[in-house]
């Protein structure tokens, strides 16, 4: 059976807090300009904020469980019987690992559904002319919140907080169905992520733009490719997870979870981030002021390059008449 890669707490964190404050910042400029174009907020600002502090607060919450011991609410069977083995005043409660197979799956649903939802609400806004973009993007919102909310139902039914007294085999029965609800909503992230990417392309194609502008728009939509490839490999490790039972890479899952929908935030910011930097940042003085030093530094750099070229190239001429002059004595003896 092939290894599953693993990160260390210290690459979770650093990863986590500089995606946290790039996604932070793309949705400060988003609001900035949303504020100086349309004066008020637009809905999926709201829903770029709510998303932004759910996925930060699953992180959170994921970091706990990892720190308290308890590495995932979907492999809660592993931990209870850790938790036999040391003795239950010592370790988990059965009460506890309920109700976490209960928060968790909840959480991510919520904070997966609003971290995709503003990036479908700014094409229908941005290629509202296209009916077919109108209705892709609401089909793919309402199957998005049928997948992962649905995917809900086995965890409400097999996991009861108030059912007391908690036995090993309902744990059990719990845990399995928050194992199988990560797979779900790991497929339904993946299909989701792909339609993101996919989506603007043929929009973009048909804007009258010249070629240069039309690769630059279509990189920058296109960046939800990383979106997909961080859900691609989230799904791979839920699946392994699952069918395995290993949960020594249980830390790279729920980092790469984080990565995916920071990413698709922060594709949904793309038109106000470009807008702030036309707007704010290409005229303000220290980015001329930077950008006459790197000019200034390039030219001195080709003048010396063109200096000693020139240099090389009058060196040669002389060496070829020194050459022919010999020659020509050469002959004239003779």
């Amino acid at each position: 059976m092939w290894r599953i890669s693993t990160i260390t707490i210290d690459a979770y964190y650093g990863i986590g807090i500089f995606l946290t404050i790039l996604t932070a910042m793309s949705i400060g400029m988003r609001l900035t300009m949303s504020m100086r174009q349309f004066k008020t907020l637009l809905m999926e600002d709201y829903t770029s904020i709510i998303g932004f502090v759910l996925v930060v607060a699953s992180y959170v919450f994921n970091q706990d469980q990892y720190k308290s011991k308890l590495p995932s609410p979907y492999f809660l069977v592993s931990a209870y019987h850790r938790s036999c083995d040391v003795g239950l005043s010592k370790g988990l409660d059965l009460a506890y690992i309920v109700n976490i197979s209960i928060a968790a799956p909840i959480m991510a649903a919520f904070s997966t559904w609003f971290s995709k939802t503003p990036v479908l609400l700014l094409y229908q806004r941005l290629f509202n002319v296209y009916t077919w973009v109108r209705y892709s993007c609401l089909f793919v919102l309402v199957a998005l919140a049928i997948g992962l909310f649905g995917s809900l139902i086995a965890p409400l039914v097999h996991c009861h907080p108030r059912e007391i007294p908690h036995t090993a085999q309902g744990v059990t029965r719990c845990s399995n169905a928050a194992r199988d609800m990560a797979v779900i909503s790991g497929t339904v992230s993946v299909a989701a992520d792909l339609a993101i990417m996919l989506l603007p392309l043929r929009p973009i194609i048909n804007l009258r733009l010249s070629t240069r502008k039309k690769v630059g728009v279509c990189i920058v939509f296109s960046s939800g490719l990383f979106g997909v490839v961080a859900s691609l490999v989230s799904l791979v490790y839920r699946v392994h997870l699952h069918s395995s039972g290993d949960i020594s890479g249980i830390l790279t899952g729920m980092l790469l979870t984080f990565v995916e929908s920071s990413i698709a935030l922060m594709i949904g910011c793309a038109p106000g981030v470009r807008g702030f930097w036309n707007a704010y940042v290409l005229p303000s003085k220290i980015f001329i002021s930077i950008r006459s030093s790197m000019s200034r530094l390039l030219s001195s750099r080709t003048s010396q390059t063109s200096s000693y070229s020139a240099q090389s190239e009058r060196k040669d001429d002389d060496q070829g008449l020194d050459v022919n002059r010999l020659n020509h004595e050469k002959s004239v003896n003779k």
